[in-house]
């Protein structure tokens, strides 16, 4: 791991894969040393799973500890737990879902994610929603923002036509909606697209973008400059072409 860009001494640990029975099994444990004020630290993770349904689909269980050592009467700690499951109901029919708890000594929360889609040689289509806690911080691990509420859903199709010089095209639409916990709108992501592959590997794209953000603090990316607190929204259009990397020479091409 890494402190302040430095990494952290570790005194040793070991992994172990493979199979018992039906199961694929997993386990990592390592041991750190005390840095920089901080004290040792022990990481666990325990994870199986198993394939089901004739093995198109899979359920799992994962445990994560990270614990301080060397603390007179334990140190503090982070654990999470969960549950999986990756489901093809049927042969374009598919589910993906979890559910994970994290606990320290001052409280614990959830997270959770169900999605449903419908892949086949010509239509793409899912839907997601997922849930983040205030204080869902996992030890091992991080979350990209938490506190959190996200819908999210996506349609496209591959056409195949019958000109020679044309492979495929792909139109889509993709929508995605972040709010906190309160329902206020925190992100927001419009886009459409249209992709040509042609028969000699390259591919044009066009894609329109519509964003939003909120900002609830102002913040400096650089020094000398200041963005305020506030919604910001705007659009985006781009086009871009790809030439075949199949060739002795190839390159793209992309104006936004």
């Amino acid at each position: 791991g890494l402190k302040g860009g430095a990494p952290v001494p570790l005194f040793g640990g070991a992994r172990l894969t493979g199979r018992v029975g039906p199961l694929e099994v997993g386990a990592l444990n390592v041991q750190s040393e005390s840095y920089d004020g901080d004290p040792a630290e022990n990481f666990t993770v325990l994870r199986v799973r198993r394939s089901i349904l004739g093995g198109d689909s899979d359920v799992g269980a994962i445990f994560t500890n990270r614990q301080a050592t060397g603390v007179q009467g334990g140190g503090p700690y982070n654990r999470t737990f969960g549950a999986d499951a990756n489901l093809r109901l049927v042969s374009s029919l598919f589910v993906n879902s979890y559910v994970v708890g994290m606990e320290t000594e001052s409280g614990s929360d959830q997270a959770a994610r169900l999605a449903v889609g419908w892949r086949d040689r010509f239509w793409n289509a899912s839907a997601a929603v997922r849930h983040i806690g205030e204080a869902f911080d996992p030890g091992i691990g991080f979350v990209r923002r938490a506190g959190m509420r996200e819908a999210y859903a996506t349609v496209g199709a591959h056409h195949r036509p019958t000109h020679p010089n044309l492979f495929e095209i792909n139109p889509f639409v993709e929508f995605t909606r972040q709010t906190d916990l309160d329902g206020v709108l925190l992100t927001r992501l419009m886009e459409g697209g249209l992709g040509f592959d042609f028969a000699d590997r390259s591919r044009l794209d066009f894609a329109f973008t519509n964003r939003f953000e909120y900002l609830d603090r102002a913040f400096s990316p650089n020094a000398g400059t200041v963005i305020p607190d506030g919604d910001y929204g705007w659009n985006e259009g781009s086009v871009r072409y790809g030439s075949s990397q199949a060739q002795a020479f190839s390159g793209s091409v992309n104006v936004s």
